[in-house]
């Protein structure tokens, strides 16, 4: 169905089920009128946006629509509503006056015919806590959430009385199409300066692992005393964190194709997400999976390209071939707007290196992208484009005019004295100086993107423990019992009572284990009804510990089972190596199921359950430590389990082999590395990659210790840098990167360039 819309540049919203995709966790029937519909929504952003609740009740979503109104729409209490500021795909904002603090505000709720869908109540829940948690100068406050059965769900944030992005630069389109002077408000210089604080708000939003998704001119409110604010995060996604739109598009309420003007933007819900001008060319073909602060980064970029072009990027004739180029990354080449703002080199390679269809191209993240345009404000060098002597000069004679004809006339007296050949030794020392501060810096950034890979390892992982607590948590507070064959320690060590699939697999030295079945650890005072009954549970949760194990060793695609695993244990270096829930009571479900435990053992006394109740109710992670077995490093992830009303249920909890995914990570193909490295805090060798080594640093339950003492008082004082240190006959230098959310520091050793000597 096709229904012409009238407002510009909407944002489009749509199934992202186009890629591998996650498949939820199991949920109970569909809620009805009046039910409290539990929501999958994040709760708490970490510092780089670990999610740390994934669950939520949320009373009256089912049914906000269905109740009786009394006079017009209902509105939050204490509130009166004024009128209709504007309409989008799923939302309604409106102005409203706050009758105890005397102001107005925005009052934001979904829209009438929305308001019986609880994917898209989800979906406004999460941009109000998504808005909520990052408070920055630059996102607009908000002030409360409505969430009762009297009244629609909506939010309450501060009005912002002012005009759009979009607004300022239709303004310095139309001065310039009729030759008249641009206002200060409308210069190039202000524009930018106002896209520099965009820039800060989606850095912040980035570090704490948020992207908006849909950055566009006229999601940017620029106010009366030049205040700046990011707004409309309702398409804004936590990396790592499962999409929450609808599974299928039956499931919308409406379609809408195209609008009757081909360059209008229109609102499409079923296919993309996002709006079609402004995404990255990954975002337009529908890999969401794909999407990273690269993606923003490149909306902000054709942002910039527009204040500097005053046009947007892409065009086209129609929808579809819009779509087609922004999927290809084909926009527009850079062209001043007029004959009196002409685009400087620098700006102008800005702007194409932000906008690269490739994100491994593109800016590493906004941070060096901003610095580059603060730059070019500042009349300095920019790293995206190689500096001469030239334009060094031109630009201190443009900042420095009277000094620079002194100069000259001196320039003039002193080359009279100067010999040719004095002058090129001199230029060509300086180029090597600057040809080699250059590439560490560009060595810098790139061992800075490996570091950002490696915490982004760790946070999928603490993910995937997130989704096991939440499904052992729904799974204990059933009330059914759960009726299963239970396969306890001693029944693997029989070769008559074990499970039927049970075999040895690569990494298990010998030890039959099953993938079908898990293992139930018996306390020792043998289980209680009651024990038995959450054991049942448990063990009933094995489709989830197969999911969570295939999924975290890379297997997306297809169904579940334990085949599938097997076939990952035999085939492939794993990313976990087991996973288990242990009650407070004693007892503990681990998978894969096998005899792998001793007689005494009591998982309520393990460090891995123990750390988990220091943390209180946040994920944690112990010291890594050798396998007895396999004298490899692993490190135990944990969190504990509590009720409804807060009493301690257990504690999850999973194993991570050090040396399989992170001694991949360290591994850079666009680095001249010798050696890589992961030290922990007191400057020891957690993982190695290079001269003919791999894996962890453990040696017979030991750690040794970096062999350069400099680099160990840095890595001990939680410092970034680099150093040069000789090697034999090779000059290498060291770039080490603090991960502060670890507690962790990358170490890269290159060869330093210049300074091989001939063997």
């Amino acid at each position: 169905m096709s229904v012409p819309i009238d407002q510009p540049e909407k944002t489009v919203v749509a199934s992202p089920r186009q890629g591998p995709q996650r498949d939820p966790l199991p949920s109970g029937p569909a809620a009805s009128a009046g039910d409290d519909v539990e929501v999958t929504v994040l709760a708490d952003l970490g510092p780089q946006g670990t999610v740390v609740r994934a669950a939520q009740r949320c009373p009256g979503l089912a049914d906000t629509a269905s109740l009786p109104q009394a006079q017009g729409p209902a509105c939050p209490q204490g509130l009166d509503l004024l009128g209709t500021i504007g309409e989008g795909a799923m939302g309604q904002v409106l102005l409203a006056r706050d009758r105890i603090l005397r102001r107005k505000v925005a009052f934001k709720r979904l829209r009438a015919e929305l308001r019986q869908e609880p994917e898209i109540a989800q979906r406004l829940l999460a941009e109000a806590q998504i808005t909520a948690q990052l408070d920055h100068p630059n996102v607009v406050p908000l002030h409360s959430l409505v969430q009762d059965h009297a009244r629609p769900l909506g939010y309450v944030m501060k009005l912002v009385e002012g005009e759009t992005l979009a607004a300022l630069i239709e303004q310095a389109r139309a001065a310039v199409g009729v030759g008249r002077p641009l206002s200060p408000a409308l210069r190039r210089e202000s524009l930018l300066e106002h896209f520099l604080k965009v820039c800060d708000a989606v850095a912040f939003a980035h570090a704490k692992g948020v992207i908006h998704r849909d950055l566009k001119p006229a999601n940017i409110m620029v106010g009366r005393f030049n205040e700046v604010y990011v707004m409309d995060w309702g398409i804004a996604r936590v990396m790592e964190m499962p999409d929450l739109l609808p599974a299928s598009p039956e499931e919308r309420v409406h379609c809408v194709r195209e609008s009757a003007d081909p360059g209008t933007d229109a609102t499409v819900v079923g296919t993309l997400i996002g709006t079609p001008k402004y995404m990255s060319p990954e975002q337009a073909r529908g890999e969401i999976d794909r999407l990273d602060p690269r993606s923003d980064l490149y909306s902000l970029g054709l942002i910039l390209y527009e204040l500097v072009c005053l046009r947007p990027a892409f065009g086209g004739p129609d929808f579809g071939t819009v779509l087609d180029r922004v999927r290809r990354g084909e926009r527009a080449p850079i062209s001043a707007p007029s004959s009196r703002l002409a685009v400087p080199r620098e700006l102008r390679a800005i702007v194409e290196k932000a906008t690269r269809a490739e994100p491994r191209d593109r800016y590493p993240d906004l941070a060096a992208l901003a610095r580059d345009l603060r730059s070019f404000l500042r009349g300095e060098s920019v790293r995206v484009l190689r500096d001469t002597s030239l334009r060094r000069t031109l630009r201190w004679i443009g900042r420095h005019r009277q000094a620079a004809l002194n100069l000259f006339l001196a320039t003039l007296l002193l080359a009279a004295l100067a010999t040719g050949a004095l002058w090129y030794r001199h230029t060509a020392a300086m180029e090597r100086i600057h040809d080699r501060r250059e590439l560490t810096m560009h060595f810098f950034d790139l061992a800075s993107a490996r570091a950002h890979h490696i915490v982004q390892y760790f946070t999928r992982t603490l993910g995937l423990l997130e989704g096991l607590s939440v499904g052992a948590e729904l799974a204990l507070e059933q009330d059914e019992a759960t009726q299963g064959r239970i396969y306890t320690v001693d029944d693997f060590g029989s070769s008559s009572a074990r499970p039927a699939d049970a075999a040895p697999t690569r990494h298990s030295a010998g030890l039959p284990i099953s993938t079908e079945h898990p293992v139930v650890v018996l306390p020792k005072g043998g289980m209680d009804p009651g024990t038995d009954l959450k054991v049942g549970r448990l063990v009933a949760l094995t489709p989830l510990f197969q999911r969570i194990f295939l999924e975290a060793n890379g297997e997306r695609d297809g169904g579940i089972s334990g085949s599938k695993v097997r076939v990952t244990l035999d085939d492939e270096d794993i990313e976990i190596d087991w996973l288990g829930v242990a009650l407070r009571e004693g007892a503990m479900v681990g998978y894969p199921g096998s005899a792998d435990y001793p007689d005494d053992y009591d998982p309520t006394q393990r460090p891995w359950y123990l750390q988990a109740l220091t943390a209180e109710g946040t994920k944690a992670c112990g010291d890594p430590y050798a396998d007895a077995g396999s004298n490899a490093l692993v490190m135990s992830c944990s969190v504990a389990l509590y009720s409804r009303e807060g009493e301690l249920l257990g504690v999850a909890g999973l194993d991570l082999p050090l040396a399989h995914g992170v001694a991949r990570l360290l591994v850079a193909r666009d680095l001249p590395q010798v050696r890589a490295l992961l030290l922990n805090d007191r400057g020891q060798i957690l993982v190695e990659v290079g001269t003919g080594r791999a894996g962890s640093g453990a040696v017979a339950g030991t750690l040794p210790t970096y062999e350069d003492e400099t680099l160990v008082d840095a890595v001990r004082g939680g410092r970034s840098g680099l150093l040069e240190r000789v090697d034999g006959r090779r000059s290498l230098w060291v770039i080490y990167i603090y991960l502060p959310e670890l507690n962790w520091t990358y170490v890269a050793e290159l060869l330093a360039w210049g300074r091989e000597e001939p063997g």
